[in-house]
């Protein structure tokens, strides 16, 4: 009876907010001036259009999208043979990689799964996917990876969660990427986290639709990779509140430096954007999001500009500075960074550049993508695509004048950003959503008439 209470009290107060949003015909917009060379992350303003729900009201109480769905029960019996599950004959040695495999293990197209050559379960296909990738197994003993194909006979949805909602088969598509875990630096503030970097993305998306610019068309995809054998149902939660298009899953425990999980994200981002029938979306950049960054709807702006892998500045790295690419004033060519770790041939922080999903599976061999299996792996795995810093790709600015400042390395929430999804449905309840707004950094203007971009 009290949570019948309890969740009648939300629906009314989310249902008072989203009327007083809709009241207000107002947009957010987001401010693109130069941000100063200090490395504190600036008020920015973000366009979300409140007559389609403020996020901060509906998120709270209800899924914008509802979680993938798949049989919670099969008919497969446990083995404790690896090889009695995964086809072994066809799984790359552990950490050897070679031209002679493919990216992933070559399982025949399932025709449930393409009924038709425009047309794909997304459930079925996200499903067998991510049970390859548990069967090539790389950065992973043969126990680990049969611990966790073990487990999705019967609990698969303690292993994997996902949405792919409102994806086009073909259009090009932004694949961020982040690996978590509950050890990391954002502790039992992921949730919280999470929530701040999908308030950027669903920025950006938006602008770019309300403006009618020339990246209208593009599409994002958010792809984590959790470092234990179970995911946590809270960033599940999360995940599917804030309407990103996403896929979650569990590859560990590994607990080394994440290599384990930045190769799986990326075997995933190799699934999705390898050429049809295989694959379902189109190439694009390959970003790596760390759990505790923070970004700026910008900085999607900025990926789009990758042809093969390009740089960018990263605050906070050291403490309070910045991380910029150097560059030689004569002729152009970046010559390496500002990073205090010196002495890598790429002295380049895991938020610092960007990759085309093209590469993966090409110029980059799989199922090892990243190869790395100690601390760091940045120089080690651009060193698969380029020879030199002069063949990176500086992707804002030219010389000294990189004014794109758009993504902080280990930025702490601020006390508003750290309240749970009840409190901000109290928060905006006793002071108003105007307030909230004000206090996230977020400013009000005028919606322009969309049949401006008609």
């Amino acid at each position: 009876m009290e949570n019948t209470k309890t969740t009648l009290f939300l629906i009314v107060t989310v249902g008072l907010l989203v009327v007083y949003l809709s009241g207000a015909n107002t947009a957010l917009a987001h401010h693109s001036a130069k941000l100063s060379t200090d490395s504190s992350p600036q008020v920015h303003k973000v366009l979300l259009n409140t007559n389609e729900h403020a996020y901060f009201a509906d998120h709270s109480e209800s899924d914008r999208v509802g979680p993938g769905t798949f049989p919670l029960t099969s008919n497969t019996v446990p083995s404790d043979d690896l090889c009695l599950i995964c086809a072994c004959d066809v799984t790359p040695p552990f950490y050897a990689p070679s031209p002679g495999f493919p990216a992933m293990p070559p399982r025949p197209l399932e025709q449930h799964v393409f009924p038709a050559a425009d047309n794909v379960d997304l459930n079925e296909f996200m499903r067998l996917t991510l049970l390859d990738m548990y069967c090539a197994r790389q950065h992973l003993t043969s126990q680990q990876a049969l611990k966790l194909l073990r487990r999705t006979v019967d609990s698969l949805a303690q292993l994997m969660s996902w949405s792919l909602s409102g994806l086009e088969h073909g259009k090009p598509t932004i694949y961020i990427t982040t690996v978590t875990s509950p050890s990391s630096k954002a502790g039992d503030k992921r949730p919280q986290y999470f929530r701040r970097h999908s308030r950027a993305m669903r920025s950006w998306l938006t602008q770019q639709t309300a403006n009618g610019t020339e990246h209208a068309n593009w599409q994002v995809v958010w792809i984590v990779a959790e470092d234990e054998d179970e995911i946590d149902p809270l960033v599940a939660r999360t995940l599917r509140r804030t309407g990103i298009p996403h896929v979650y899953f569990a590859y560990g425990l590994t607990k080394a430096w994440g290599n384990a999980q930045k190769n799986a994200v990326l075997q995933v981002v190799y699934a999705l954007s390898r050429p049809r029938p295989r694959g379902l979306f189109r190439h694009g950049p390959v970003y790596g999001l760390d759990d505790d960054n923070m970004m700026m709807p910008d900085l999607l702006g900025i990926l789009v500009r990758v042809q093969r892998v390009g740089v960018f500045p990263v605050g906070n790295f050291p403490r309070g500075d910045w991380e910029i690419p150097t560059v030689d004033e004569k002729t152009g060519f970046i010559t390496g960074s500002t990073s205090p770790l010196q002495g890598r041939k790429f002295a380049f922080d895991y938020g610092a550049y960007a990759i085309n999903s093209s590469l993966l599976g090409t110029m980059i061999p799989g199922p090892s993508f990243w190869k790395h299996t100690s601390w760091a792996g940045e120089t080690e795995f651009l060193d698969q695509i380029v020879d030199e810093p002069r063949d990176l790709e500086l992707l804002c600015g030219t010389a000294k004048d990189q004014e794109c400042h758009y993504v902080w390395h280990n930025e702490e929430l601020t006390e508003v950003e750290k309240m749970t999804d009840e409190e901000e449905i109290e928060y905006v309840r006793q002071h108003g959503a105007k307030k909230l707004f004000d206090q996230l950094g977020y400013e009000t203007k005028e919606s322009k008439d969309p049949a401006e971009h008609s």
